[in-house]
């Protein structure tokens, strides 16, 4: 099920609480608070320090108005979208991912904000905004790259944006203007096709993920490329003890069985048992001061899937989540005996496929239009992709997104490679050349 690790606004109420950034992670947890896992509770219950009106004083939120909240609500849409449109990816059905929709709307957003025309109407609906907001997705990105790292000083965020810009192309001074106000974004000239440009690029990403993802492109070829990377690391509310872990059997969606490290603790958390309309148990699990920053997991009940789960997840029915669990406060959380697993996953994925099918038809296209970005003529997506990495512990969790879109021209763009994977059965021959003898024929089927 996926987990999700989110920001509030904790100057309103529950009933207006917004989920304002993702990291998600398709992974099955073998139980929390159940009566029917068939696990004998590990630690005794630990007393769970709640915070003081002083302490609580002390923590901030990010003061949205009206507009802004309903901005962020408009761009959890998209996230649930691109999580359920991903879901669908071969390879993933049946794997652990973690994907970050945050880094991809900075992308977007810094795409958009050089494009023009169709392409800007569909990158604009695409982040679940309307026709004449795009000024809205660059307001929302600052708003949170200034105010979200701020909320809980025991919470490290980082959100970095550059483009890379080939030597022989030249940003527009209003573009370049716009990715330093609205994505606090760096511009870099550097020499496309070399090493040195791949190794910088490169180089970027691992300093700004603490080194958890220190490649996102193997050469760097095409005129532009817009990067973002996310860097979270936070230390649980109330820590999983590791001499409480133990090995025990993860049940599969096919019925197999495999022995993985699972924590153990109770302690208070946010907890909704669900209902029929939502049919699966959300847990969630509080960082740093106990007041900004979550991790919720959901569980589904027997005979629902991880994929019914992210096939009903949308903003209405994760409002109607949080209103059962009440997570206004944190005295509103109770003890639940919970089992999770310790794990690191790690995702790698080409988005294009994705993006088309979500919308963006002319993004990669010829008729693309960015005459906003630079006077470089005929540019459209190659590429976007993103790599995302999350490690949870018994101490906390530390997670790391890098996107990238890469831009290039119709005349410039680096040829299509043909193709050869003989990873299916395959005839051969061996013949001499000069007589044009075949020495040998035979298939190959893979014995």
């Amino acid at each position: 099920m996926p987990i999700f690790a989110s920001i509030y606004n904790n100057n309103i109420s529950m009933n207006t609480k917004t989920v304002s950034f993702f990291l998600f992670a398709a992974v099955l947890l073998p139980g929390c608070g159940s009566d029917d896992d068939g696990q004998e509770p590990v630690a005794e219950q630990q007393v769970v320090s709640v915070p003081s009106d002083d302490e609580k004083a002390e923590t901030r939120g990010i003061g949205l108005t009206a507009e802004q909240q309903s901005a962020v609500e408009r761009n959890n849409d998209f996230a649930f979208s691109f999580f359920r449109s991903t879901s669908r990816t071969n390879g993933l059905q049946q794997q652990s991912y973690v994907l970050s929709p945050l880094s991809l709307t900075y992308v977007l957003g810094m795409l958009n904000a050089g494009a023009t025309g169709q392409t800007s109407t569909e990158l604009t609906q695409l982040l679940g905004f309307g026709l004449g907001e795009k000024q809205a997705v660059d307001e929302l990105c600052r708003q949170l790259i200034e105010e979200v790292p701020k909320v809980d000083e025991q919470v490290a965020l980082n959100i970095a944006n550059m483009v890379a810009v080939d030597r022989s192309v030249s940003l527009k001074s209003p573009y370049s203007q716009v990715v330093s106000d609205y994505y606090h974004g760096t511009v870099a000239a550097l020499p496309f096709g070399t090493k040195e440009a791949a190794d910088y690029v490169n180089g970027w990403c691992s300093e700004q993920t603490a080194g958890q993802i220190s490649k996102i492109v193997e050469d760097l070829d095409g005129r532009l490329a817009l990067l973002n990377a996310v860097h979270f690391k936070a230390p649980w509310s109330g820590d999983f003890d590791a001499g409480d872990t133990r090995e025990l059997d993860f049940t599969r969606e096919d019925g197999t069985t495999r022995q993985i490290p699972v924590m153990h603790r109770r302690d208070v958390a946010y907890y909704s048992s669900g209902n029929g309309e939502v049919p699966y148990a959300t847990l969630g699990l509080p960082y740093g001061n106990g007041k900004n920053w979550t991790m919720y997991v959901l569980l589904p009940y027997g005979g629902t899937t991880v994929s019914d789960v992210i096939g009903q997840l949308n903003m209405d029915t994760w409002k109607k989540v949080l209103r059962q669990m009440s997570v206004a406060d944190v005295r509103a959380g109770q003890t639940v005996d919970v089992l999770l697993p310790r794990f690191t996953t790690s995702t790698d994925l080409k988005l294009n496929e994705v993006l088309r099918s979500m919308g963006a038809q002319t993004l990669f296209s010829p008729k693309a239009e960015f005459p906003l970005m630079s006077d470089e003529g005929g540019l459209s997506i190659d590429l976007v992709k993103q790599k995302a990495h999350i490690e949870v512990t018994e101490e906390g969790t530390e997670a790391s997104a890098v996107t990238i879109a890469r831009l290039v021209t119709v005349g410039d763009s680096a040829p299509s490679l043909p193709t050869f994977h003989a990873t299916r059965p395959f005839v051969y021959l061996i013949q001499e050349e000069t007589s044009g003898a075949i020495f040998f024929m035979g298939v190959y089927r893979g014995e």
